[in-house]
C-alpha cells in the first residue's frame, strides 16, 4: 500500500494553483497513486521519487 502524506504547504500550494485543469489532474493523479497506479515516475535520489503530470501546453507538472 502506498501512503501519500499531505502537508499544510502542499495543500496550500494545490489550493492556490490558478490552472484548474492542472489542479484537477494533480488531484486525480494523487488518487491513482494511492490506488497503487504509479504511472509516469522518475527516481530523483534514494527514497525520493518524482511523479509527472502531463496536462495542457507547456512542461509537465512534477511532484516529489
Amino acid at each position: 500500500m502506498i501512503v501519500v502524506q499531505r502537508t499544510a504547504a502542499s495543500d496550500s500550494w494545490l489550493r492556490n494553483l490558478t490552472d484548474e485543469l492542472a489542479q484537477d489532474a494533480i488531484v486525480t493523479r494523487i488518487a491513482r497513486i494511492q490506488s497503487g497506479l504509479l504511472g509516469d515516475t522518475k527516481s530523483v535520489r534514494k527514497k525520493v521519487g518524482e511523479f509527472r503530470v502531463d496536462v495542457g501546453a507547456g512542461p509537465p507538472w512534477r511532484a516529489s
